[in-house]
């Protein structure tokens, strides 16, 4: 039997100017890109899942069952004040905007917590019905996708990187946004 030996390419190295730079930087813009790659990963992950909520709506009478609560709309404001408090500590380069967005992103996570308690109370459960079930999976996967943002926050607060701020900025905004998508498709 015949072996065949395989001899990779010779790829140059660009020649090191003698001092030791540590890890090489990224070109500008690569990590604004690689954000709106996940974005577009993560959109399309809701977008499949409110298009089978819209479509789920045809298969029976046992909709409308869940109402708004009060605790809804008050974790809405918040995240709304975090989306203000995070544009001024990126554009101020602020640190205590910053912290203050990130205590906001963990009182929003606390009160969809309270609001999970309430529908329990009020014996809506995972398995009560479609409608009580998409909102359990729709709202707690933009909570768990808002707790990657709130560990990027805490990133940047304990490493004082306020300067990093736009790329962060960019995924906090759009998880703003999904959440008020996710209520008009949930409750209108």
């Amino acid at each position: 039997m015949a072996t065949l030996n395989y001899v990779p390419p010779y790829v140059p190295v660009p020649p090191s100017d003698g001092g030791d730079e540590g890890p090489r930087r990224l070109p500008p813009g690569t990590e604004r890109i690689g954000m709106l790659l996940l974005l577009a990963a993560i959109s399309m992950m809701f977008i499949g899942l409110t298009s089978a909520y819209i479509v789920s709506e045809a298969f029976g009478p046992v909709w409308d069952q869940l109402t708004v609560y009060p605790l809804v709309w008050v974790n809405t404001a918040v995240l709304l004040f975090s989306s203000c408090s995070m544009e001024l500590a990126r554009r101020r380069n602020s640190l205590p905007w910053l912290l203050a967005t990130l205590v906001s992103g963990l009182i929003f996570l606390a009160g969809q917590i309270a609001v999970f308690g309430l529908l329990a109370r009020h014996g809506f459960y995972l398995s009560s019905g479609r409608q009580a079930s998409f909102y359990y999976v729709l709202t707690a996967l933009h909570g768990v996708h808002l707790l990657g943002g709130i560990a990027a926050l805490a990133w940047a607060v304990f490493r004082r990187r306020t300067a990093k701020l736009g790329v962060i900025a960019i995924y906090w905004h759009f998880m703003d946004a999904l959440w008020l998508y996710l209520l008009l498709v949930i409750f209108l």
